[in-house]
């Protein structure tokens, strides 16, 4: 059996398909399963390469960033928590006296491949950085997977396929973008496609178009919206276009099906994320960068989108190596360059082309018309703040084109070169050389703010190594397996450097991660109090999601979006008192009833607030109000009047009045579940000092009873005279639903594959 590298050896033209797979039939089936393994092998190997300081050293991460240390790190932190415990994080209750957590949607909660990172061992309770790191590295894995097995279907040669999928996997878009959130996202295009694309040559069309629908709904799952929506979007088009290809009634009938089934197994797979994400988006406010925070019905401003759009001199990065957005790398670039110059009869090039030429113009967003009139004309595009995020398409497309590149450059190397080889090697030649000079003469006037010249020259060393392996090769110098294999080398050196270049090392410190170990004797003294905690930071020292990554219950956090009972009367006098915010953690006392309690070894100290409310209370007087608007004056009250009497919007439940002293003690407090014990002297109810929202379930020794919204922000309980013990569980219907959506969307789309050809 030859080595695997051996499958260099390119099968050129599709004709040779067919007689590889009747010959591979008649392997063994231990060779066979060999020569199947061999790619995701070499790409593996590959991808660990040019990931190489995460993967293989404790010296790097790619985790040190703003958003990342400050958020997603604690969210993970704590949903690895709950998951060793058996439990699964629907609610955060450490943050904001408690949101949920899988209507966030940017959390990941609703994700399989974290619920993998989740369960990874911990260390002392703590996750584990290197696990992180590799789960960035097995991420990057996917992506060239995925398109390794669309290149392949699409009848592109064993090397081809490598290259393409490995510029997919390492450049551009998944070299540039840190939110693991729009990079898990972004992996599934290719399987989309891959199954859209058959769907569209009349294989199995109905089946592959239910499949390629349920990879876009996976990808909902991901974390965020705003990739999801670029798919979409991306194979909207495809779909009209291959719609209007259509001749016959009966032709149009059949393409007609397989979008709506592409549409109903998408909405179906998405299920677990979009319904308790719409359920959470009615009832809160975004923070998208407009002037105000915005319901779920309002537009994000066309200024928003204008500031994350792509300027057009980020152009240059594609040319230059400059290691922006739009950087893919040289080879990625050149091949496919000669793709579109040389294979422009293929429809497949024709058709990736343009999907990457339109990606790259709605990514300049207000710099062009094309991304206003979507923004437009489209319905919940505009959620989508981030033109420029949409680069992935362009670098999804530019590899595709790059393994056709390859290819029909394979297939002239030898032979006369075709005008278009020579036109190629002289422009990369010539771009190399004028690169090199301008870097000199650019060098003497200081230009580095710009660009960082090292880059640059790379990229123009990088464009005349490149310039001569090509020329080389389509000479017959060099040979037809040892063309590949360069190729892949210098495709391997450019992205390789280009990635490793933006991973800070350890000993140069890395400033957010280092943050989220600097308080941890402040948590201890906090751990320590007898009754429960809830605390108030100064976000100037503590910018990070404290309660997240510690377990500690704290009230403002760091979130993109907040419920409005709890927007509308944060600011409101007693609110905080009402939340039972105890304690507050700051360098400096912010009013004079504060008591300097604890003095941690950062310099924070922890001040105690005496006039907190006990975290969970009775009242016996409960009173109605007509809307939001009567909120402010009913919350003016004297501590001790809300204490005795609270409000609800609409009829209030019929509370007893007597002299007797309740006992109302919280036995247990879990990320799901909250348990009370009270007795009562007469019919009262009971408050617990927890946020309120749809999902909560109460019962009252085991029968089930209804959650009023206290004051209209917290969650309370009716209970008559007597003991009692008092459960509430978080069990939002919305969350059962999109889980039966999803199993039903993955489970029905994989029998389809399975037994559709019988």
């Amino acid at each position: 059996m030859p080595a695997p590298w051996t499958s260099f050896s390119f099968p050129l033209s599709c004709q040779a398909m067919p007689v590889v797979a009747a010959q591979q039939m008649d392997r063994p089936r231990a060779t066979r399963l060999a020569a199947n393994l061999a790619g995701p092998a070499i790409l593996l190997m590959m991808i660990a390469g040019i990931f190489w300081k995460i993967a293989f050293t404790n010296q790097y991460t790619w985790a040190n960033s703003p958003d990342i240390g400050n958020q997603v790190l604690p969210w993970y932190q704590f949903q690895a928590g709950v998951w060793h415990k058996g439990g699964f994080p629907l609610w955060d209750p450490h943050v904001w006296a408690g949101q949920t957590m899988i209507g966030q949607t940017i959390t990941g909660a609703a994700y399989p491949l974290n619920w993998a990172l989740f369960l990874m061992p911990l260390h002392r309770g703590w996750i584990v950085l290197e696990l992180v790191n590799w789960y960035w590295v097995v991420i990057h894995y996917m992506a060239a997977l995925f398109c390794f097995f669309l290149l392949r279907d699409l009848k592109r040669g064993f090397a081809a396929s490598l290259l393409g999928s490995v510029a997919f996997a390492a450049g551009g878009y998944f070299a540039t973008i840190s939110f693991p959130q729009m990079q898990n996202g972004a992996v599934w295009i290719p399987l989309v496609f891959l199954f859209a694309l058959r769907a569209m040559r009349g294989v199995r069309p109905l089946t592959n178009a239910a499949v390629s629908g349920m990879f876009l709904g996976v990808s909902v799952l991901s974390g965020h919206h705003q990739v999801p929506i670029f798919i979409g979007l991306a194979m909207a088009g495809v779909w009209l276009y291959h719609l209007a290809r259509q001749r016959t009634a009966r032709q149009i009938r059949a393409a007609l099906g397989c979008i709506a089934l592409f549409g109903i197994f998408a909405l179906l797979a998405s299920g677990l994320q979009t319904s308790p994400a719409i359920e959470y988006g009615r009832l809160s406010l975004r923070w998208a960068g407009a002037s105000h925070p915005l319901l779920w019905n309002e537009a994000i401003p066309y200024r928003v989108h204008a500031e994350f759009s792509m300027a057009p001199d980020a152009l240059l990065g594609a040319l230059l190596t400059t290691g922006a957005g739009p950087c893919m790398g040289l080879v990625a670039l050149a091949m496919a360059l000669f793709a579109v110059a040389r294979g422009w009869q293929d429809r497949m090039v024709r058709l990736f082309a343009v999907v990457t030429l339109l990606a790259l113009l709605f990514a300049m967003g207000e710099n062009t018309i094309f991304e206003g009139l979507i923004y437009v004309l489209v319905p919940g595009v505009e959620k989508a703040r981030s033109p420029h995020m949409a680069l992935f398409i362009y670098g999804f497309g530019l590899s595709v084109l790059c393994a056709y590149g390859i290819d029909l450059f394979a297939a002239e190397a030898g032979h006369r070169a075709s005008a278009w080889s020579r036109r190629l090697v002289f422009f990369l030649s010539v771009l190399g050389v004028l690169v090199i000079t301008f870097v000199l003469i650019f060098s003497m006037v200081k230009l580095e703010g710009q660009w960082n010249f090292a880059i640059v020259t790379f990229g123009a060393l990088m464009a005349l190594l490149l310039a001569a392996t090509l020329h080389g090769w389509s000479r017959g110098h060099i040979s037809m397996r040892a063309g590949p294999v360069l190729l892949a080398c210098i495709m391997l050196l450019e992205l390789g450097t280009l990635t490793s270049l933006r991973l800070p090392h350890r000993e140069n410190g890395w400033q957010f991660i280092d943050k989220l170990s600097q308080n941890a004797d402040v948590v201890e003294f906090l751990r320590g109090q007898p009754s429960p905690v809830r605390a108030e930071l100064d976000g100037n020292e503590i910018p990070y999601n404290f309660g997240d990554w510690y377990g500690v219950d704290v009230f403002e956090s760091y979130l993109a979006s907040l419920t409005r009972n709890i927007e509308k009367i944060r600011g409101l006098p007693n609110v905080r008192a009402m939340f039972g915010i105890n304690f507050y953690i700051g360098r400096k006392q912010r009013s004079e009833g504060e008591a300097d309690v604890f003095t941690g070894k950062s310099g924070v100290k922890v001040w105690a607030n005496p006039g907190a409310f006990p975290r969970v209370w009775s009242v016996h007087q409960a009173v109605a109000i007509r809307d939001e608007t009567e909120v402010a004056a009913k919350l003016n009250q004297t501590p001790a009047n809300l204490a005795r009497e609270t409000f609800v919007i609409g009829a209030p439940p019929k509370l007893e009045g007597c002299g007797g002293q309740d006992e109302v003690t919280l036995v247990a407090r879990e990320t799901n579940r909250v348990v009370i014990d009270a007795e009562m002297s007469c019919t009262g109810m009971v408050i617990a000092g927890e946020a309120d929202f749809p999902g909560w379930k109460a019962s009252v020794d085991g029968a089930p009873a209804p959650v009023y919204e206290a004051y209209t922000f917290l969650r309370g309980v009716v209970a008559k005279a007597g003991k009692h013990r008092i459960e509430m569980r978080y069990r939002p219907a919305s969350v059962f639903w999109g889980a039966g959506m999803s199993s039903l969307g993955v489970l029905a789309a994989c029998l389809m594959a399975r037994f559709s050809g019988r």
